[in-house]
């Protein structure tokens, strides 16, 4: 009995020394092979905003495009800035989502990174300036997100410019409680016209769980070990799948649709939840430029754009208009020129302008070789064009880049 007891004992320790073995040799692996996952460590609980990644976070986005993210001492993806502007530099700052953060590229590569090589080229009275661009983009931000970004985490920096990349393809349903669907993420409600910051995410389930002492411990595991990155990026290819599978079962499957892009954007709103989040986007925007008016900066909005709106070829574009029985891609652009013009901010829509270009070249401005092609985010084509015209709007328009 003794005896028995004691093998027992001995074969469990070896099973165990054995598993721990193949895990140590899996963990070296994954290193050896420089495999990283960045998105699980994006999301740590942010009382503020309702998540950030924190200083330090490093990892491979892959799953669209490839880039290595490396987040700098405040929180950001970007390199380190001093808190105070160097003597006779103009600074701006450059607020916004995914498209602003640019994880599918290399960092160098963004918009806003090219862009502060390109205002140099400038008239010559410009080109004396020392432009410096600091980002301050997270992947899921909706426009309230972005305006605690300004009111709380840019102003230190002292920018001359603050440009707010607005995503029309999602950013006016992130705005809404009701369309938006994140627990962790703040919101405001409108109320007779005026905004009320609600703060309700700080007791969501979601949130609480990520702030209590499991949460965080999880979080270090998914910082610390490449075995528990794999297991979080097989769990996001699954929701992933699953969320191409609702999408290609859509009313308008007939053309390529993107997940994560409601149909509505295209056309005015029909019912009242999205009268409500156009009613409620103009007032955050309406408050972030008089924000920014109350700082002494000055204010620069651009409409990003998406696949469809700058996709090549005029066939698909046209026979995805006829299937929504729409007169042109841009109505949500439009109407955000017209607020800008209501309020007297400058706004900048990139989709005409992008789309003439993909149509006379060819070129794709949306997807990558691991994804499908024009959908998705800007490529490094799309960043490029981006910011040669974001570069000619601000030299023409040179009062915003002028003290």
């Amino acid at each position: 009995m003794q005896q028995s007891s004691t093998n027992a004992l001995f074969t469990s320790i070896l099973v165990i020394a054995s598993i721990f073995i193949c895990l140590v040799v899996a963990e070296l692996g994954l290193r050896l092979v420089d495999f990283s996952f960045y998105w699980p460590q994006s999301r740590s609980p942010d009382p503020i905003t309702g998540w950030s990644a924190k200083p330090g976070t490093k990892g491979w986005q892959r799953i669209e495009g490839a880039g290595y993210v490396e987040i700098n001492s405040d929180g950001w993806r970007d390199v380190d800035h001093s808190i105070k502007p160097k003597k006779g530099s103009y600074r701006i700052a450059v607020i916004g989502d995914s498209f602003t953060e640019a994880v599918q590229i290399d960092l160098d590569d963004s918009y806003w990174r090219l862009l502060e090589k390109l205002l140099p080229q400038c008239v010559p009275a410009i080109a004396k300036k020392d432009f410096e661009i600091i980002g301050f983009g997270v992947s899921g931000y909706s426009t309230a997100q972005e305006l605690l970004v300004l009111e709380n985490r840019v102003w230190k920096y002292q920018p001359d410019l603050i440009v707010l990349g607005f995503f029309t393809g999602n950013d006016l349903l992130e705005n809404s409680r009701v369309l938006g669907g994140d627990a962790m993420r703040p919101v405001f409600d409108i109320k007779n016209g005026v905004l009320h910051k609600n703060m309700d995410f700080l007791t969501s389930p979601e949130y609480l769980a990520k702030s209590s002492m499991f949460g965080r411990f999880e979080m270090w595991v998914l910082g610390s070990f490449r075995l528990a990155q794999a297991v979080a990026l097989a769990h996001y290819k699954y929701r992933l799948l699953s969320e191409i599978s609702k999408s290609n079962n859509s009313p308008v499957n007939s053309v390529q649709t993107e997940p994560g892009i409601d149909v509505a954007i295209y056309a005015p709103p029909i019912d009242k939840k999205w009268r409500d989040t156009w009613e409620l986007t103009e007032a955050l925007l309406k408050r972030m430029y008089e924000e920014v008016e109350n700082h002494g900066a000055k204010f620069l909005l651009v409409t990003m754009t998406n696949g469809a709106q700058v996709h090549p070829y005029r066939e698909f574009r046209e026979q995805f208009k006829k299937n929504l029985n729409i007169p042109n891609l841009f109505y949500a652009d439009e109407r955000i020129k017209q607020i800008g013009i209501k309020y007297g901010f400058d706004v900048l829509n990139l989709g005409a302008d992008l789309q003439r270009f993909a149509s006379e070249t060819g070129v794709w401005l949306h997807g990558f070789k691991n994804s499908a092609k024009g959908i998705g985010h800007w490529n490094e084509n799309g960043h490029l064009i981006a910011s040669q015209r974001i570069a000619s709007y601000l030299c023409y328009n040179h009062d915003l880049i002028t003290k």
